[in-house]
């Protein structure tokens, strides 16, 4: 009986309705945005990160009209969602990065790069732009070609496309999102393929491209509130 549950829990499940708001949720508590200055700091690095060049604390600071001490013990409060260079100076966020990863996305006429491949899917819908992500199947190279629009919803793909995520249950979110959580986050050309890369690893739900854009508008409205105003149903 262990020996068929254990083998049940590795195989590549599809999620219902209920099981997808228990994974948003989860999502959501990595680091909710509980405070204005959380929402409004997330927002504001978000937004000038995508300008394709690093961000320094002045810059973050003159935006939100913020001191650069308090810009400094914002950053602190992040650790695991946050990469600095040398300098002190973001260079990746929340899932967005300078340094060239599997997962390409080009956004208002910039090269970026996401942590793992629902990223690229619900970033523009922070950046209110659209967006093209590219992104290299883990299993046997394939690159997949994704467009969304500025609300983050999928517009020019391969209905077959298939998105691999991790239970949050089996990720540890708090001190390894990017090791636990993003890189079992793969595009995939069919869901054959993403069966076939996800045996013997534990834990997996199969989503539609449809599926990972409405779990990432549910994130951006939570965290964000009126700041993506655009996202909301009029």
């Amino acid at each position: 009986m262990a020996a068929a549950a254990d083998a049940a829990a590795r195989e590549l499940t599809v999620p219902d309705t209920v099981t997808l708001d228990r994974l948003a949720g989860r999502i959501i508590a990595i680091r909710p945005a509980e405070t204005e200055l959380d929402r409004e700091f997330a927002f504001t690095v978000y937004r000038l990160l995508a300008r394709g060049a690093p961000v320094d604390r002045a810059a973050i600071a003159e935006c939100m009209d913020a001191s650069k001490s308090l810009i400094a013990r914002t950053i602190e409060t992040w650790p695991t969602l946050i990469e600095l260079d040398r300098q002190g100076a973001v260079t990746g966020f929340g899932g967005l990065t300078l340094d060239p990863t599997r997962h390409r996305l080009e956004v208002a006429g910039q090269v970026l790069h996401t942590w793992c491949a629902w990223d690229a899917i619900f970033i523009p819908g922070i950046l209110h732009s659209a967006g093209r992500l590219e992104s290299k199947s883990p299993a046997g190279g394939e690159t997949v070609v994704v467009s969304v629009d500025e609300t983050g919803t999928p517009t020019e793909y391969d209905p077959a496309v298939t998105m691999t995520m991790p239970d949050t249950a089996c990720c540890d979110l708090e001190t390894d999102v990017r090791g636990t959580f993003c890189d079992a986050v793969n595009l995939f050309p069919s869901l054959d393929s993403a069966r076939e890369w996800a045996q013997g690893r534990k834990g997996l739900f199969a989503l539609t491209l449809e599926q990972a854009a409405a779990m990432g508008c549910h994130k951006n409205i939570t965290q964000f509130g009126d700041l993506v105003y655009w996202l909301r149903a009029p």
